[in-house]
């Protein structure tokens, strides 16, 4: 975000609407352990009124090291595709713990810029659990999204995320599926417990022709 030298401790940016929708969170000095969000129920995400909450507004849990706070909990503007909206945030210099967010609109323009991204979710990974990223890369070539990934243990199961969100998964229509079984490609979709239940992934290593190996 940039300042705003008519406003000490305003700092301002612009964001746009695309199919990922506009949740978010602040982080200062792109520190993790300093993260600002809002303060609502679980379930809920914060709006243009939500108290603000991270730092200076929460000193003592971050003194205790408890930089979970906020883990999820993110503001949500809602509007069309394509919609710009003007961001601003503001510190008070004078009273630290007094943080406030807002968003205002400023008109709607095409999206340019945006490409979808895909990544794996899976064994490599313990099915997101882990905060390891494994994304594909696209080759200039053919267009192709392609990764090298470790075999680490026999067999390596997974899906596809895409734009690394877990409502858009693309996954195979049969079960621990391999490269060489005739399939569909399903999703992108949200049905995790369909996925999950009947284990709609790839699966390396099951088939012998795989020559897959440890290492």
């Amino acid at each position: 975000m940039e300042s705003v030298p008519a406003s000490p401790g305003t700092f301002t940016l612009e964001v746009q609407m695309t199919k990922l929708n506009l949740e978010f969170q602040l982080f200062r000095n792109d520190d993790v352990r300093q993260c600002i969000y809002p303060e609502c129920e679980p379930g809920r995400k914060g709006t243009n009124e939500s108290r603000v909450l991270g730092v200076g507004a929460s000193i003592a849990h971050a003194a205790a090291g408890n930089f979970d706070d906020g883990k999820g909990v993110n503001w949500a503007i809602e509007g069309k595709l394509g919609d710009v909206y003007k961001l601003s945030f503001h510190r008070n210099s004078h009273n630290l713990e007094c943080l406030r967010i807002w968003w205002e609109f400023v008109e709607n323009r095409p999206i340019t810029g945006f490409a979808d991204r895909y990544f794996l979710c899976g064994s490599m990974n313990r099915w997101g659990e882990s905060d390891e990223v494994f994304e594909l890369k696209r080759e200039e070539d053919d267009g192709a999204f392609v990764i090298d990934i470790r075999i680490t243990q026999m067999p390596m199961e997974f899906y596809l995320l895409e734009n690394k969100l877990t409502q858009m998964a693309i996954h195979p229509d049969k079960t621990q599926c391999t490269q060489l079984q005739s399939h569909n490609i399903v999703g992108p979709d949200a049905d995790i417990f369909n996925r999950k239940q009947h284990k709609l992934m790839w699966s390396i290593g099951k088939a012998e022709d795989d020559q897959a190996r440890i290492g």
